[in-house]
């Protein structure tokens, strides 16, 4: 479907996303109704994925994020969001084994299934941590690393 088709059977126009933090991440337009807003992602003019988010009644200020689903694959994929310390605003950050630019700015998005997630610093020996989602799971994690999982790296 194309923007205006979707905006037809809405019977409105969808917001564009302009934020830099958000554009592109979840979705390109979005489209609030009773309290969710639904993600819509829009690639070369036709409609390719659609989350959504909906508020968690039980955390102030927080909302349930689904997994994206593609409309032409049928695949969904899942956000995991980093939170570090800012002892590793320079880390690099590598999930299954590939390195990603700017971890810290946006989600990662990822398919289905177990991941790992690698940050190496200098002077750190590598955390690793592990992250999965089964087929079917809700949705949005948010991997948190705190100062205990720093460990200087050993004197030789």
């Amino acid at each position: 479907m194309s923007l205006q088709e979707v905006q037809d059977l809405a019977g409105r126009d969808l917001e564009p996303v302009t934020s830099v933090a958000f554009r592109g991440v979840y979705g390109t337009h979005t489209i609030d109704r009773d309290q969710v807003t639904v993600w819509l992602q829009f690639d070369d003019g036709q409609l390719r994925g659609v989350s959504r988010w909906r508020p968690q009644a039980w955390k102030l200020k927080s909302v349930h994020i689904s997994p994206k689903r593609n409309l032409c694959t049928e695949e969904l994929t899942y956000f995991v969001r980093l939170s570090l310390d800012a002892a590793l605003d320079e880390a690099t950050v590598y999930l299954d084994e590939e390195e990603i630019e700017d971890p810290w700015e946006r989600p990662l998005e990822v398919s289905a299934g177990d991941h790992s997630v690698r940050i190496e610093a200098d002077g750190y020996q590598p955390i690793l941590k592990r992250v999965s989602f089964p087929q079917g799971d809700s949705g949005h994690q948010w991997l948190k690393i705190a100062y205990d999982d720093l460990r200087p790296e050993e004197m030789s």
